[in-house]
């Protein structure tokens, strides 16, 4: 990715240069078996989970994703593959934010604002909540969940996370 930090810093490495490295697993981050919605949200590279589990959504949930980046050249990288999930039924809209495409800088916590409605009926209705990306992403939609929750008088979204309807995985 253009200007990511990863991408940067590996490229910056010299050659044979030994890079260290860890796998974290996280086992609580699958694609749900039982839910009757899914809204994915990610930023940057936070997506590369969410295209494998839309690949093995068989069974067609409606899936929804919300990606953020910062143009719509980085998301050109997995436009063709997303497409070819929602024609086969497994992905069933995509909603993205780019944040240096315009003045006013538009993220996604601003798409899910716009959207909240759809939130707090997926979360009603036993849908699942799913975050990957960055901490500060996860911030902000964090805070804008609980906003919801109280505004709407739904349960704290603790209950909703005990319940395995907000599942994380931020870096």
């Amino acid at each position: 990715h253009n200007l990511g930090l990863c991408s940067n810093h590996l490229n910056d490495v010299p050659m044979g240069t030994p890079i260290r490295g860890a796998l974290v697993k996280n086992k609580g981050f699958h694609f749900p078996k039982k839910a009757k919605e899914v809204i994915m949200i990610s930023t940057g590279t936070g997506i590369a989970p969410f295209l494998g589990m839309l690949q093995y959504n068989m069974s067609k949930v409606k899936t929804t994703l919300y990606w953020g980046g910062k143009d719509a050249p980085a998301f050109e990288l997995y436009q063709n593959l997303l497409n070819e999930y929602a024609q086969e039924g497994k992905l069933h809209t995509i909603h993205t934010a780019f944040s240096q495409e315009t003045e006013e800088k538009i993220y996604v916590q601003h798409l899910l604002q716009h959207h909240s409605t759809g939130l707090f009926q997926c979360l009603m209705n036993g849908g699942v909540i799913m975050l990957c990306g960055s901490i500060n992403m996860q911030k902000d939609v964090i805070a804008l969940l609980q906003h919801l929750c109280q505004s709407q008088s739904l349960k704290p979204l603790s209950y909703y996370q005990n319940k395995g309807q907000l599942l994380m995985d931020c870096y």
